[in-house]
This record gives structure tokens, sequence and C-alpha cells, in this order.
């Protein structure tokens, strides 16, 4: 393989691009990468975080080939606001073709003001808002030395959705709260029926059906009741008449020992069934 030779990306590369994102290992939670999804992060846009790929430019990808297959690729454009240059997504796991590719993305975003790695997520997934390090152990270490900076913004947990938890809030609890439609087209707030928003959790149902808890927040005055657990158990039951066999939710992590502290909402979470899968790190180099 040689893998120091990276070229554009060419159309006739799709279908082994295609295949090169499938063939990785999957993410707990995440769909299975389509075609349709593929061409997505091709074009530059994400249902998710759309906003920040529409202030992209100059959007390049990059490529390792290998005897006709693909052996890596790399996503990389710069922010017309501030002239950052950004790598968005970066797909091998072989360490020598990783390496290559991060010296490629670098190289390709020289004299860029600052260069970041991983910052939001992209049509490549739900969600993804970083790099899940643990899953994804090669790009981190490709990435820290070569100068980047990760910061640790988001623990990604999620949890399987049965029968069983249509009756974890029974018919009394779900009558103390109103479902209305969310902000977003497949989303749903619940709310007490107190008022003053004492308790709420806002629930999704995303493109490929799974569940997300998207906000869950209990007023200060109003804690340590139960109430937070009540209203994540009639979220829940929401989803499984949507049809959900799993859920997922994104706490932010990045200042875990201020104001921002997450601990209470980790505890809960966990105690609700559902489990860490990674901590996603979004990274930061100065510009060359």
């Amino acid at each position: 393989m040689q893998t120091s030779t990276v070229r554009p990306y060419a159309e006739s590369d799709f279908a082994q691009l295609v295949e090169l994102l499938r063939q990785r290992a999957p993410i707990p939670g995440q769909p299975r990468v389509s075609s349709e999804m593929v061409q997505a992060a091709l074009n530059g846009t994400s249902p998710i975080d759309g906003g920040w790929w529409a202030e992209l430019t100059n959007l390049r990808h990059l490529v390792v080939p290998d005897n006709g297959n693909l052996a890596g690729a790399v996503a990389v454009g710069t922010s017309k606001a501030d002239g950052a240059g950004y790598l968005l997504w970066l797909a091998a796991d072989d360490n020598e073709v990783v390496e290559t590719l991060v010296d490629a993305a670098v190289s390709a975003l020289e004299g860029t003001s600052v260069q970041r790695a991983f910052s939001f997520a992209t049509a490549l997934d739900e969600g993804l808002e970083g790099l899940p390090v643990r899953l994804r152990p090669v790009v981190h270490q490709a990435l820290l030395s070569r100068g980047f900076a990760g910061e640790d913004m988001w623990v990604y947990m999620r949890r399987d959705l049965t029968a069983t938890d249509s009756m974890l809030a029974d018919d009394d609890l779900v009558a103390a709260f109103t479902v209305s439609d969310g902000e977003d087209p497949q989303s749903w707030r619940i709310t007490a029926d107190g008022g003053a928003d004492e308790g709420v959790v806002v629930i999704g149902l995303l493109p490929s059906g799974t569940g997300i808890v998207e906000w869950l927040h209990v007023d200060d005055a109003h804690r340590g009741r139960g109430l937070g657990k009540a209203v994540l158990s009639v979220g829940l039951r929401h989803l499984v008449s949507l049809g959900a066999t799993e859920a997922i939710l994104y706490v932010d992590h990045d200042a875990p020992e201020t104001e921002r502290d997450r601990a209470a909402a980790l505890a809960l979470y966990e105690a609700a069934g559902f489990e860490v899968v990674d901590h996603l790190h979004s990274y930061e180099r100065p510009g060359s």
C-alpha cells in the first residue's frame, strides 16, 4: 500500500468511499452509513449543525488509494467568517494511513488562522459533535502528536428501549405531563402540568428511527423530588410509542467543575439505564 500517496477525491471513488465508511467499526447508537449520507457529506451539508457547514468554503476531500480501493479519506474546509481551517471528518483506522491523512489535512489548511478538528456533526452520523476517542484512538493520537490540543466536549450515552419502558411511567404519572410539538420536526416537548416549566424534557426521533433525549431541565426550586426521573420516564415511554428501540443523548462536558457541572445529570441518566458509549473530543492547533 502506497500510504504516502494522497490525491483529491474523484467521482469514480464514490462506491469505494461508501464501502470504506461501512467497513469501519460501528459506533453504538449510530446508523449504518448509507450512500445518501456519504453524498450529503461530499456536498457539504448535514441535517445537524447545518449552519456550521453553510459557513464553510473551499471544501476538499483527499483520499489514500490502495490497489483500486480506498485505504482512507479526509475532508477539510475553511470558515468564511474567521478564516479558520477545519478537519471535518476522517475515515481510516490503520495508523500509517491515519497519520498520512492528518498530515495531508494540515498541509491543505496551511495559512489558516487556526486549525480545528471534529468541531461539529457531519452527515455521516447523528449528532456526534466530536471524535469518540475510545472508539477512534488512532485518530486521537495522530492529532495530539501533531500539535492539536483536545478538549473533552460531550459524554455520549445510549440505552436500549423495550416494551418495559412503556410501563416505567404509569398512567397517573403520564397524566401529570403535557406532550406538545417541539421546535424541530420529529421532536416533542414534555412538560409537568404544574406550569412554569419546573420539569421539562425534549425528545426527538432521528432519521434512523433512534430516539434522542435532546434536553432535560428541572427548575431549582423543584429538585430533589424525583421530578427529573419522572419526566425522563414519560419521555422514554413516548419514544417507545413512536417505535424507537434505542435512545441516545449527549451531555455537554467541556466545563465539568464549574457552573456547568453535569454530575447530577449523568447520575440521573445512568440510574435510568443509559451507559456511556464514549467521550467526544474536539481539537485545535495554531494556524500555520
